[in-house]
């Protein structure tokens, strides 16, 4: 029954609604990700204040744009991959193996968080995949404790050596997190950005797979 009074609610919604609703469930989502990781190294969950403290010297909002060419590839078809997600979870691997060594995959609660989110520019509410303006990635990154000096030096390394040139980046945009706050009821201005064209993209599809978190949980 509740079920079917949720689809008889959302149907009444315009495009716009739903896309801000959406929205809106992705940033909670993300800020209680970011929550649940920083508890986990140690701080108080239910402590904003000391998650902010923990953000600002562990934390880093890194925005990936993309050449024209790596673009090629994006799809709206279910279960298609992202070419640009695809490069993210290679060097995310890569980040792992610098900070944790070649068995990685062995310490996962040690490996770093990172919240990926396709974006494009600025459209009209009804996208056609003719309308798309550089797909690019907005990510939140959270280090373990003592690893974030290793961290944003290997970053800052992809970020200036040529050698990486097969990712395909354009450029990497990284910017210290030096805010998590929230309003009662209200997400952070952290949490909405980073998913900000989610709502709209699940709403239409205009492309698949658009939402990564790292590390992967195991099934």
């Amino acid at each position: 029954m509740q079920s079917n009074l949720s689809s008889d609610y959302h149907r009444h919604l315009n495009p716009i609604q739903r896309a801000a609703m959406l929205s809106r469930a992705y940033a909670d989502f993300v800020d209680q990700t970011i929550i649940d990781f920083v508890g986990d190294a140690g701080t108080d969950k239910g402590a904003v204040d000391e998650v902010q403290r923990y953000l600002t010297t562990h934390g880093w909002f890194i925005t990936f744009t993309f050449y024209d060419r790596s673009c090629q590839g994006l799809s709206n078809r279910l279960n298609s991959d992202n070419p640009l997600m695809i490069k993210l979870d290679h060097l995310y691997k890569l980040v792992c193996r610098e900070l944790l060594g070649p068995r990685y995959a062995k310490h996962r609660n040690e490996q770093p968080l990172c919240i990926a989110a396709l974006d494009i520019n600025s459209t009209r509410y009804r996208i056609a995949p003719s309308e798309v303006r550089n797909p690019h990635l907005h990510s939140i990154w959270v280090a373990r404790p003592g690893t974030e000096t290793a961290f944003i030096s290997f970053i800052n390394h992809v970020r200036e050596d040529a050698r990486f040139g097969g990712f395909g980046f354009k450029d990497i945009d990284i910017k210290p997190i030096i805010s998590f706050k929230q309003s009662v009821g209200d997400q952070s201005v952290l949490g909405s950005y980073c998913p900000k064209f989610l709502g709209r993209n699940t709403d239409q599809m205009v492309y698949a797979d658009d939402f990564r978190v790292y590390p992967v949980h195991r099934r």
